[in-house]
């Protein structure tokens, strides 16, 4: 926070784990203050769909009436099979009911989703990004499986019973889930970082403005854009 320039006012991002796990109290201790600091512009909290009691979603709403409040929610698959295989923790009925009640509250959410999760193939990325859409989502962020040392997910790999995506689909698939986006639907992540010292696979992913620059390129190729195949109010099967 030191040094900042009074002219640039960034936004607060409580990222790390579970932003609404603590107590209530304790989250109004922490919020507050920075909500408050003339600096900061915004505030963003990452969490779990089943950590948002309504007396938290209630604090929010207060906080959302000071400055702008975005709440990231951990979605990852819309296919009950693979959320029990990555032991999300939650039915898909616990996200619909968290995203209820927080846009009830006048708070806007992005989802977390994960493309090339084992046993899921282009129709289940498919179906997620119509599934998004038919909900008029706030905001997306697209993550790329990495597989790390030292997890359950390493020693399945190791033990070949899944392979990774390789580039190729995954700059496809990212396009076309993004054309069937609503267009106002703020994508903030087309990718991501897996840890060098732990990342197995792939490795490919490391080279981030590569990818990037490939996705990019896709839509210039296809000369498409986001929410081409979007249709307001249709299912995704008609759009396609």
């Amino acid at each position: 926070m030191t040094g900042l320039s009074p002219v640039f006012r960034p936004n607060t991002y409580f990222q790390a784990f579970t932003g609404t796990y603590a107590p209530l109290q304790k989250l109004r201790d922490t919020f507050i203050p920075v909500i408050e600091d003339e600096r900061i512009a915004g505030l963003s909290v990452a969490t779990r769909p089943d950590c948002l009691e309504e007396s938290k979603i209630g604090l929010l709403k207060e906080l959302a009436g000071l400055k702008p409040v975005w709440v990231e929610l951990g979605l990852q698959t819309i296919n009950e099979k693979t959320a029990a295989y990555i032991r999300r923790g939650y039915k898909l009925t616990v996200f619909e009911d968290a995203l209820s009640r927080l846009s009830r509250a006048g708070i806007p959410v992005t989802a977390h989703v994960i493309v090339g999760l084992p046993g899921e193939n282009h129709g289940d990325h498919i179906k997620c990004a119509g599934y998004l859409a038919d909900r008029k989502i706030s905001g997306v962020k697209i993550q790329l499986l990495h597989v790390l040392r030292g997890t359950d997910l390493a020693a399945d790999y190791e033990a070949g019973l899944f392979n990774v995506m390789d580039r190729e689909d995954y700059i496809k698939t990212v396009v076309d889930m993004i054309e069937l986006l609503p267009p106002e639907t703020v994508i903030h992540r087309l990718t991501g970082d897996g840890p060098r010292k732990t990342l197995i696979a792939p490795q490919w992913s490391t080279d981030k403005k590569n990818i990037l620059n490939q996705i990019n390129r896709e839509f210039r190729v296809r000369n498409t854009y986001q929410g081409r195949k979007y249709r307001d109010g249709s299912r995704i099967d008609d759009a396609l």
